[in-house]
């Protein structure tokens, strides 16, 4: 009886992380599409082929199937533009 509580306790557990994940994942598409909403028709317009591309890459590392394997590369292109930020190198 013990395994079997344990069993229901992990999966549980599980189904709890998938909820968070797909919730994060949710909360992330809406930010891109706000950000492109806030940037056509303004003198940023030209960002947008970047803000795309960001967006198809962070969708790609979850639907792909490929997260182990690319999520530091994905890491290390969104890393490259904060640092640019802080610097102000953005504009």
């Amino acid at each position: 009886m013990h395994d079997k509580h344990c069993w229901h306790s992990s999966r549980s557990s599980e189904i709890n992380i998938r909820f968070r994940i797909d919730r994060a994942i949710d909360r992330a598409i809406d930010l891109f599409s706000a950000t492109v909403e806030v940037l056509i028709g303004t003198e940023y317009a030209y960002r947008l082929k970047e803000v795309l591309r960001a967006r198809d890459e962070f969708l790609r590392l979850f639907f792909d199937g490929t997260f182990d394997e690319d999520a530091d590369k994905i890491d290390r292109y969104f890393m490259n533009f904060a640092y640019a930020a802080r610097l102000g190198l953005s504009d």
